[in-house]
């Protein structure tokens, strides 16, 4: 059975070839005397039947496409649904960005100390906080490269800005 034969189609051409049975009907056969068919019925039902192939397309690549999206979203929200934030998910939004950027990490050439560059966020103003602990080349790579601080410099970084923000 072809793919467009659903049992509701294939009662739409029964009821289609019904006018043509009880009439004395020219029929055609094919070479071989397989097939026999009614040349007018043909006529009708090959257009409706290529119609129900192209909407059977359809139907399967939007499912398609949904389906692809589903699979390769990440099921965040990237902008708001409808325009402006609500009062509720501005405030979460805003609460969910970072305070400052890591820009770099480097040594003081002054005092050979070493020292984190901070970029506040929302503004171009740029702090360079000096680190009293040491750190290890790992933790340093670490900060770098995935912008994560171990405890003590965090805390460092954080009461930088907020002595800067006063």
């Amino acid at each position: 059975m072809p793919k467009w034969a659903t049992p509701e189609r294939r009662a739409t051409l029964l009821q289609l070839l019904l006018p043509f049975i009880g009439e004395k009907v020219v029929w055609e056969a094919d070479e071989d005397c397989r097939y026999a068919t009614i040349p007018e019925y043909e006529a009708l039902i090959n257009p409706l039947i290529k119609n129900w192939v192209l909407d059977d397309r359809e139907t399967d690549t939007a499912l398609w496409r949904v389906e692809q999206r589903q699979l390769h979203s990440f099921g965040e929200q990237e902008k708001p649904l409808r325009g402006q934030f609500s009062a509720i998910s501005r405030q979460i939004y805003h609460d969910a960005q970072p305070v400052f950027y890591i820009e770099g990490l480097g040594f003081s050439g002054v005092t050979l100390q070493p020292f984190i560059k901070i970029r506040l966020a929302s503004s171009y103003e740029v702090l360079h906080v000096y680190l009293d602990c040491k750190l290890t080349k790992h933790k340093r790579r670490k900060i770098v490269r995935y912008s994560k601080l171990p405890e003590r410099v965090s805390e460092l970084v954080n009461s930088a800005v907020r002595d800067y923000q006063r």
